[in-house]
């Protein structure tokens, strides 16, 4: 992520200074970044699931106490990974639509499946983190219903690494 920020950036500054400066135009670089930019994105998606950093609508969740908490989260991974993996299967056609049938930028003739690549790497890692924190939650839900107490002793209680 840092890269593809950094290759926007750097594009973006040259590109106003060969224009308002020297003039000039690079002729097709906003398709670059736009490919730049997918990648990014999408990226981007996928460490905000796996950091858990991801927007997500927890008000219910938020309003109950932590047992309740711990027995609905197992409902709430399911639902996000059932929609990461019907989303990977849409981009997956996406990007086989796209590879078979070839369709490229105007100006530089990029492949188009190189940005819809992008978008099937980012859902299926987002689905990956969400398959392992569905287990997870599955199993402090399952600890719950037994009567023990699955707190964590760390101070943020969401993390997990691998």
């Amino acid at each position: 992520m840092i890269i593809t920020s950094f290759a926007i950036v750097i594009i973006m500054s040259l590109w106003a200074l060969l224009r308002y400066v020297f003039q000039t135009d690079m002729y097709g670089m906003e398709e670059v970044v736009v490919m730049i930019a997918f990648w990014l994105y999408f990226m981007a998606n996928s460490y905000a699931v796996y950091d858990k950093s991801h927007v997500k609508a927890d008000i219910l969740p938020s309003m109950l106490n932590k047992r309740h908490q711990r027995l609905i989260k197992p409902f709430l991974y399911a639902l996000m990974l059932i929609a990461c993996i019907i989303y990977s299967i849409w981009s997956f056609d996406t990007v086989y639509f796209s590879y078979v049938e070839k369709p490229t930028t105007m100006a530089l003739g990029i492949p188009f499946w190189l940005g819809h690549l992008s978008i099937l790497v980012g859902f299926v890692l987002s689905a990956f983190y969400a398959g392992i924190y569905f287990i997870q939650s599955l199993a402090e839900a399952v600890q719950t219903l037994k009567g023990k107490d699955y707190s964590s002793d760390s101070e943020n209680e969401d993390a997990f690494v691998l």
